[in-house]
């Protein structure tokens, strides 16, 4: 079960904290903590790793080998301790009335940390703070790398990250203790993530009930009902949801320091003060932010210290300061290298997550659920609760602080400081982030406080029976407030994960599929539909292989252009074709965005004809559909009669410069060479020249095994030949070879402008080896940023995909109107308002759009065209597939049907099922026949069914030239109501006006394709 995983990693990660920490605790803590030392314990524990685990990781340690050390010592204190301790040698801990209360408090934290993990079935990551792609990398990074190796590890956006100045300089204690956590278990951060926010918040309310009890005095009733606040604290878990770790683990520490600091600076003793200095310490390391907490905090102590001890001010001030001293040295360096970091984020008041406005103090309490950024808002009634418990609160605060303790000095110097501390952030700093960071530092104390007077009025008698009732009042508002927040709070984040994607946590199987040592590749298409936390999840699961491309995550990008020898995988889109890149056409893994390929197992090197452009992937809120659109586009290197083109070869890679390496080799040279006319080509390997005839098209030539190192050139008789990409392979293929490409349609596109301002003027050469029909549309559409929101179409049509040979387009785009070769081709207008658009040609395959070419941007502004400007030209070789299945039908001699493929093969009731056929005309047909396709069960009942015109409405077989191919899509719908089972998909011609079928041969007059099988609803995820 999840939750039984979930607690393992937590009990694992409590172990560690607590035998980190306690023999510091039974060092160092003073009598009146001392039954507080098993509560205290993981507070010390978290307090040492962070500690060890900086200075370590700097120095160049990884947390690997921090590990066994933290442990040694560790082990060493705490039976030194036992050792010292003659009269009690076991830990102190709380009597059984108090302890059991308080672990329950503290599990039910927990499982409220976790509940939306459980809910959708997933540990991990679920909220909207993208800090986590730092924490859970650096955990991950930190167990093979310290600070200094970092740079040796594998390329990637998040290795960038965890370089990036000054994120590089500051400390994060919580990291470190997760990543040595996970060490024993050989555990992933990404599954440990948040169990650990989880033991953090639990191990926070230990160290309060600890502040509360052992060093303010609270009665225990009092100190477990601020425990019991602070656990369903709505504030809290939306932090502990959005991934706010550094800020929980100081929070786990802050109570703990300040607990230990009361008894510094008012029993003094050697231990205590290093006690507290080595929490100082620690939050220092956890999170430096915190200290303008602690600091606030601290001086409220050290006034009511003074004002106890007015005898003696100069004891006081002299512990205060030998404890800040210690803390300042064991905190030293990040206190250094921290100011290069926060402060700027005060100094810009950026808007982190969004909070750039005030959050409402009832909020801050936690007794009103924070909805940002979630599209909602709270009910009325839900608001004025908030605020009708906001003013119980207060009351039962203040009744804290003068009831509720023993310490009333020490109480009442941290509330009043606590409550400068906000004043001052809401109206001198005025910085609303900083406002709502820091009111989350003061919340576990002033809702402990409020809890202790929440005790107090329990606790009333005889004449104060009225406290009690007033008290149950307040109680009972305070409560239906806090559980309605946070309960509201785990519900909305119990719908499923925020920041990242289910099929995120599936790339874990990916990273163990890809069995092949070497890089990965993205192409710029996939880059860019990754881009952001999708890309950071990839670059985690993938950390161990350099990533090649431009790639970015949510906070860094990595960009390492493809090398020349050659990548294990590629990652593509859908709709990229794999041997365009060089690799295999078999996929390896497929999501909803992209697909991965492996190269072949032949080839040692690929070298692209694309010239090398640098364009940074653009996230999908700030792509545009034209960006999208480009991809894979562009200027390729070309032979010319007047300049050869040059290619050098080794044993290990391609490259069209010289280079250095001389190892011997004997291996094969594929080039993928396009001409759009026939001609000859000089092609010169070594000192031997050949003659080699190229036809239109795309031609493959295979040098056959030769020596290498060697120098090729090439160089055309009459027009540039493009080189759309070599490859080095191990081959035993001794002869050379020449041979033509199938499925291919290569289109050539130059675009100018026109004498007339509104026109652009398109010169389109047409080859076409697939022998399908294809079409081609010219479609103008708004262009957008983002996938939000659809475009507006200005003006589309679709026609015949010409036959070879070059013509002429003429555009006009005020009017709109399109002509090809002087005729008009039906450019209609369908939305002429003023925006930003963009022209593109569209080549389909039946009714699937195989690639956009971008012909020309221009503005509608007043209702008039301007700013045209014309782009790039280019070459484009579109792969026109076969089907998958290959069979070969004939029906009533007409027309042949030579293969098929379906879109799914499992599929629940309901759902969309793609059949797609490759038609061949046989002889003319002297009428529109129509094809019908079904999906039969066992006793021939339908389940699905279409008929439609075969050859669809654009091309009827009416219109079928003999020879000639066409691939038709057709759609069918799953009947809701159809049961599971197997059902066969059978498809037939009929004549409409008498319902005669055409024959097939001897074989009736059905044919059946394949079966599909339908399941239940539950049996596939959506």
């Amino acid at each position: 079960m999840l939750i039984l995983q979930a607690l393992l990693f937590s009990v694992v990660q409590c172990c560690l904290l607590i035998f980190c920490g306690l023999g510091l605790a039974m060092l160092i803590l003073p009598a009146a903590l001392r039954n507080h030392e098993m509560t205290l314990a993981p507070a010390f524990g978290l307090a040492f790793l962070a500690i060890i685990g900086f200075y370590g990781t700097i120095t160049g340690f990884t947390l690997r080998m921090i590990l066994p050390v933290a442990l040694l010592v560790s082990g060493g204190l705490l039976v030194s301790a036992m050792i010292t301790r003659r009269h009690k040698r076991l830990p102190g801990i709380l009597s059984v009335g108090e302890l059991l209360p308080l672990l329950g408090l503290s599990m039910m934290c927990w499982l409220l940390c976790v509940a939306p993990a459980l809910a959708f079935g997933r540990l991990m990551s679920f909220g909207y703070g993208l800090d986590v792609e730092f924490y859970m990398s650096l955990a991950a990074y930190l167990k093979e790398y310290s600070y200094p190796t970092l740079e040796t590890a594998p390329a990637g956006p998040l290795r960038s990250l965890l370089l990036n100045q000054p994120i590089h300089l500051i400390a994060f204690g919580a990291t470190y203790a997760q990543g040595m956590a996970d060490l024993p278990g050989g555990w992933e951060s990404w599954d440990s993530w948040v169990p650990f926010q989880a033991t953090l918040r639990s191990v926070g309310l230990l160290a309060l009930y600890a502040l509360l009890r052992g060093a303010l005095g609270v009665q225990r009733a009092g100190a477990l009902l601020g425990v019991a606040l602070t656990a369903l604290s709505s504030l809290l878990l939306w932090l502990t949801y959005n991934n706010f770790s550094a800020s929980l683990a100081a929070l786990a520490v802050l109570p703990a320091a300040l607990a230990v600091t009361v008894l510094a600076l008012q029993e003094g003793g050697k231990r205590t003060i290093l006690g507290a200095g080595l929490l100082m310490g620690g939050l220092t390391c956890l999170y430096w932010p915190i200290l303008t907490a602690f600091g606030a905090l601290g001086l409220g102590l050290g006034l009511a210290a003074l004002i106890a001890r007015r005898d003696a001010p100069g004891t006081i001030v002299m512990r205060g300061v030998a404890l800040l001293t210690l803390g300042g040295i064991i905190g030293l360096v990040p206190n250094l290298r921290a100011p290069e970091a926060f402060p700027g984020m005060f100094e810009a008041e950026a808007p982190f997550m969004g909070i750039d406005f005030v959050v409402p103090p009832p909020i801050l309490a936690g007794w009103l659920r924070f909805t940002h950024p979630e599209p909602i808002d709270p009910t009325g009634i839900e608001v004025w609760l908030g605020w009708l418990a906001l003013a119980a609160g207060a009351l039962l605060l203040g009744h804290g602080v003068w009831r509720g303790t023993t310490q009333r000095g020490a109480t009442l110097g941290l509330a009043l400081c606590a409550m400068i501390y906000l004043l001052g952030l809401r109206f001198v700093v005025a910085y609303p982030y900083g406002y709502f960071r820091g009111a989350s530092y003061m919340a576990p104390l002033l809702l402990g406080l409020a809890g202790a007077g929440l005790g107090a009025t329990g606790a009333a008698v005889g004449q104060r029976r009225i406290l009690q009732v007033v008290g149950a009042l307040l109680a009972l508002v305070v409560l239906v407030a806090s559980s309605t927040a946070s309960l509201g709070t785990t519900r909305t984040y119990a719908s499923g994960p925020r920041g990242y994607s289910l099929a995120t946590d599936e790339l874990r199987h990916l990273a163990t599929d890809l069995v092949q040592p070497g890089p990965v590749f993205f192409s710029p298409a996939a880059a860019t539909a990754l881009c952001g936390t999708t890309q950071g999840a990839w670059a985690y699961w993938l950390r161990e292989r350099p990533l090649e491309g431009f790639v970015r995550g949510t906070f860094a990008s990595s960009d390492h252009p493809r090398s020349a020898a050659m990548p294990a995988y590629a990652v593509l889109l859908h709709e990229e074709n794999p041997l365009d890149h060089g690799f295999a056409n078999q996929a390896l893994w497929r999501d909803e965005l992209v697909t991965v390929y492996p190269a072949p197992t032949e080839r040692i090197a690929w070298l692209s004809g694309l010239k090398p452009s640098h364009v940074a992937p653009a996230c999908p809120a700030t792509v545009t559909n034209r960006f999208r659109a480009s991809h894979g586009l562009g200027e390729y290197i070309a032979a010319t009669p007047e300049q050869p083109l040059e290619i050098y070869a080794t044993a290990t890679r391609l490259s069209l410069a010289p280079v250095s390496d001389r190892t011997p080799a004997e291996n094969n040279l594929e080039l993928a060479l396009v001409s759009l006319i026939n001609q000859t080509i000089d092609l010169t390997i070594g000192n031997e020249t050949q003659r080699l005839n190229l036809t239109p098209g795309l031609t493959i030539y295979q040098t056959g095994t030769i020596s290498m190192p060697v120098r090729l050139a090439l160089q055309p008789t009459d027009e540039p030949v493009q080189m759309h990409w070599a490859a080095l392979e191990k081959s035993t293929l001794q002869a050379s070879s020449l041979e033509p490409a199938r499925n291919r349609l290569i289109l050539d596109v130059t675009t100018s402008t026109s004498p007339l301002e509104t026109a652009v003027e398109l010169e389109l050469r047409i080859r076409n080896q697939s022998t399908q029909q294809l079409r081609l549309a010219i479609e103008i559409y708004e262009e957008l940023t983002g996938y939000r929101g659809t475009p507006s179409h200005y003006a589309g049509t679709t026609i015949t995909l010409p036959a070879d040979g070059d013509y002429h387009l003429h555009l006009d785009l005020q009017t709109p109107t399109a002509d090809l070769d002087g005729t008009d081709i039906g450019l209609q207008a369908i939305d002429l308002r003023d925006g930003q658009y963009f022209a593109s040609l569209w080549i389909y395959q039946g009714e699937q759009i195989r690639r956009f070419i971008p012909l020309v941007a221009f503005a509608r502004r007043n209702g008039l065209v301007e700013a045209i400007e014309p782009l790039s030209a280019t070459t484009v070789a579109v792969t026109i597939d076969p089907p998958a299945q290959a069979l070969e039908a004939t029906f009533g001699a007409l027309a042949s049907l030579e293969g098929y493929e379906l879109s799914e093969e499992r599929l629940r009731s309901g759902d969309n099922l793609r059949l797609s056929l490759l038609w061949r005309a046989e002889a003319p047909a002297t009428q529109p026949y129509l094809v019908f396709v079904q999906l039969l069960d066992a006793n021939e009942q339908k389940i699905a069914q279409w008929d439609g015109l075969a050859g669809g409405d654009w091309r009827p077989i009416s219109v079928w030239q003999p020879g000639e191919r066409l691939w038709q899509d057709i759609p069918l719908t799953i009947a809701p109501d159809a049961p599971p089972g197997r059902y066969r998909v059978v498809i037939g011609l009929y004549d409409p006006g008498t319902g005669e079928r055409l024959a097939l041969g001897n074989n009736g007059d059905m044919l059946t394709l394949t079966e599909v099988e339908v399941i239940d609803a539950s049996a596939l995820p959506h």
